[in-house]
């Protein structure tokens, strides 16, 4: 009964070492292949410069790939620099390439919000006949927004406005953005055409019609 205690004794401190090894091991190869980075600002104006800090423990002989999610051409420096000229939220994913097997930063990456004008506004429909309708709208955040329509009508002050020209020409629309980065003004020619080919909704109140039956 003695032996089997002293035995047992002898085999605990290899029992502790062998849970304590296990335990930085899974430490270590979690770590290994957790993909991760850190920046330096997460948010500002439009050409914004973000650095960013890679951070991953295992780094022997690995290749790394950074996508900014801007549309422009992804960067393999092991830390990198970028600059975000388009307003807009992205998140950034690192990408590590080892032999052929690939890891990312997703659930792990930093959002990058770019403030700032889009410098652009749209209208629907693009062009039109005179005293017709037009939509003008803006999707930029702002604090304020004045449009003038170039004909001397009444500026408005909404991000969708509702427009129409008594007269053909090519009208300048002129768009001021008022945002947390400062005022934009953003121009667009518009053009107003008897020649245009205006577009027409039929709505019936049949699923399916007969030959010579009457359409309402």
């Amino acid at each position: 009964m003695k032996n089997s205690r002293t035995l047992k004794g002898l085999l605990c401190p290899f029992k502790s070492f062998s849970l304590l090894t296990i335990f930085l091991l899974s430490t270590y190869f979690a770590q290994a292949f957790h993909i991760t980075y850190t920046v330096d600002q997460t948010s500002g104006c439009k050409d914004l410069v973000v650095a960013f800090t890679n951070t991953t423990v295992d780094t022997t002989g690995k290749i790394y790939i950074w996508d900014y999610q801007d549309g422009t051409n992804k960067d393999t420096s092991y830390h990198a620099t970028h600059t975000f000229t388009t307003p807009g939220t992205y998140t950034v994913i690192l990408t590590q390439d080892s032999a052929g097997t690939t890891f990312n930063s997703l659930g792990n990456g930093s959002t990058i919000t770019v403030n700032g004008s889009s410098g652009i506004f749209y209208s629907s429909p693009t062009t039109a006949c005179p005293d017709q309708s037009v939509s003008f709208y803006s999707n930029d955040n702002y604090t304020s927004l004045n449009w003038n329509f170039g004909d001397g009508s009444q500026n408005e002050t909404w991000n969708w406005v509702s427009h129409s020209y008594s007269d053909t020409g090519t009208y300048v629309v002129t768009l001021i953005v008022n945002h947390s980065c400062g005022i934009d003004t953003i121009t667009q020619n518009y053009v107003v055409s008897n020649s245009i080919i205006p577009l027409v909704t039929i709505q019936v109140d049949e699923d399916s019609v007969c030959a010579l039956d009457d359409i309402h």
